[in-house]
């Protein structure tokens, strides 16, 4: 995700977010694979189904930050806030420092 504009330090950029909503595979068996697979690569799952703060047809752009280890974002866990840690400019990536538990993809 790219910004449209320069973006001071200390900006909200996605914030508070609606609660996260337990829905089981069960529940969303109708759905093709492809759209699961989606689900899974930017939702926490397990065995029993996966966790999501709204409507799947309005998934949040915040899902799409990517992982750096220098990162122009920060994800406030608590209140589920991001807001930038630097300036960004104008064409920039959004990035933010996943932790580790987070992570779904092996770092070499």
């Amino acid at each position: 995700m790219f910004t449209l504009q320069d973006i001071p330090k200390d900006t909200i950029i996605f914030g508070g977010i609606k609660k996260n909503v337990f829905i089981s595979w069960e529940e969303v068996e109708w759905l093709d694979d492809y759209v699961l697979k989606h689900i899974k690569s930017i939702c926490l799952f397990n065995e029993k189904g996966f966790y999501i703060d709204d409507k799947l047809s309005q998934i949040n752009s915040s899902y799409y930050i990517n992982h750096s280890h220098e990162p122009n974002c920060h994800h406030d866990l608590q209140n589920d806030i991001y807001y930038s840690i630097r300036k960004i400019k104008k064409g920039e990536e959004l990035t933010c420092y996943y932790l580790p538990q987070e992570r779904d993809w092996n770092e070499k």
